[in-house]
């Protein structure tokens, strides 16, 4: 992660602003289903916390755009998430970070705007979540932000849900190769795209032949 990948000055803002985003009946302290699903992927302890665990913590900050949802991921750090946008094919994007304690405690008491909620944080991503019949089928990431400067400001609290259409949905292709992700692969245009498609396709498949159960926990 020594190479900072240049954002391209001329990416097209993507997706248009939904005037009113659809309301998630989510069952955990009004966290989105389909975020807690990326935050759950995402987080290193693995498992959500029950409310009886020392520091459990899922919560959301801020209402509408500015909204930031908060679950413990250990005892010094945080995952947070927000939905970025829409593709046609129903899945949803969302952006998933960690913070330290120290930051949401910031965040929660106002200290921190939270259009600057992703500005300290680590391991970001951008994930497609895909849902069935309101239960999460499939997860992707997207993308790897290896510096908070490098999100699309249109991804950051503040920013309206984006309605995407076929042609501009994020994929890897839409932005720099970045030979020291993670992930320790170097993105290829368009192959996590492809692999959430035929995750997503052959989660279709599968839903004609039995009623899935959806992921647990979630």
């Amino acid at each position: 992660m020594d190479d900072e990948p240049a954002m391209d000055d001329e990416l097209p803002l993507e997706g248009s602003p939904v005037e009113n985003p659809p309301v998630d009946e989510s069952p955990t302290d009004e966290i989105p289903r389909v975020v807690l699903a990326a935050i759950k992927d995402r987080m290193h302890a693995r498992r959500l916390s029950s409310p009886e665990d020392p520091g459990h913590l899922q919560e959301t900050l801020g209402t509408a755009d500015d909204a930031v949802h908060v679950v413990d991921d250990g005892p010094e750090q945080c995952t947070i998430g927000r939905s970025v946008g829409r593709a046609p094919d129903g899945c949803v994007y969302v952006l998933v970070a960690r913070i330290s304690l120290y930051a949401y405690e910031q965040l929660r008491d106002g200290d921190i705007e939270p259009a600057d909620a992703f500005s300290d944080s680590r391991d970001i991503s951008l994930c497609a979540v895909y849902e069935v019949d309101e239960m999460v089928e499939n997860i992707a990431l997207v993308r790897h932000f290896p510096h908070a400067g490098d999100v699309p400001v249109e991804y950051l609290p503040s920013s309206p849900f984006l309605e995407f259409c076929d042609d501009d949905s994020p994929t890897d292709e839409d932005f720099p190769a970045d030979e020291n992700s993670l992930t320790d692969e170097p993105a290829r245009a368009g192959r996590l795209r492809r692999a959430f498609d035929q995750a997503t396709g052959a989660a279709r498949r599968a839903r004609t032949r039995r009623q899935g159960t959806g992921f647990p926990g979630i």
